[in-house]
């Protein structure tokens, strides 16, 4: 697969996205939602800041090209890891000049009240594409999950890796190796023990 740079698109699984430029972007009427900046004991890049488009309806995440998850969740969008179910409301990628993703823009969803365990009909479809892709998320916790026309989703996307870099230690947690130098715990609880019980 590969990203269509000259049409400005991209396939998932039959649905067509934007791809859109970081030049192109003019941030100055938006409002700052959250930032992620760097701290002074960061030992990979997390940098990351969120802009809300109030006229559009929209959200933008723009991170740095040293991103810590940049280079996991542009392969797994370049091998249709999602099932467009779980990504509902993404419109577009972000890339730079050097066609280096640089974030993503999704539409407006309503925050979710409730984690995935009570909401049967995501917690099946994230199984399910598990089960097919052997890739997960590190945290789909409640804030990450937004109901977008009338379906629960996700929101958050690039914290995706393989299953082959999950690891337990002996207390029975479970991380992903992200680097050899940074490592994610895998959260909630339920989430940790369904990965424990079937995966690992």
């Amino acid at each position: 697969m590969k990203f269509d740079f000259k049409n400005n698109k991209f396939i998932n699984h039959y649905k067509e996205y934007e791809i859109v430029y970081l030049k192109d972007i003019n941030c100055s009427n938006m409002t700052i939602i959250k930032e992620r900046k760097h701290r002074k004991n960061d030992t990979v890049n997390h940098y990351r800041i969120i802009y809300h488009d109030k006229l559009n309806k929209l959200y933008y995440k723009i991170w740095e090209k040293e991103y810590i998850h940049n280079k996991s969740f542009t392969k797994a969008m370049l091998n249709n890891i999602y099932e467009n179910d779980l990504i509902l409301p993404l419109k577009s990628l972000i890339f730079d000049k050097e066609d280096i993703c640089r974030g993503y823009i999704t539409y407006e969803g309503i925050s979710s009240d409730k984690e995935m365990i009570d909401i049967p009909e995501l917690y099946e479809k994230y199984k399910i594409n598990i089960s097919i892709s052997k890739w997960i998320l590190c945290d789909p916790v409640k804030i990450n999950i937004v109901k977008y026309n009338g379906l629960y989703t996700f929101i958050d996307y690039e914290a995706i890796y393989p299953l082959k870099l999950v690891f337990k230690n002996e207390n029975d947690d479970i991380y992903i190796k992200i680097t050899d130098i940074f490592i994610d715990k895998i959260k909630p609880d339920f989430y940790k023990d369904y990965l424990i019980k079937h995966w690992l």
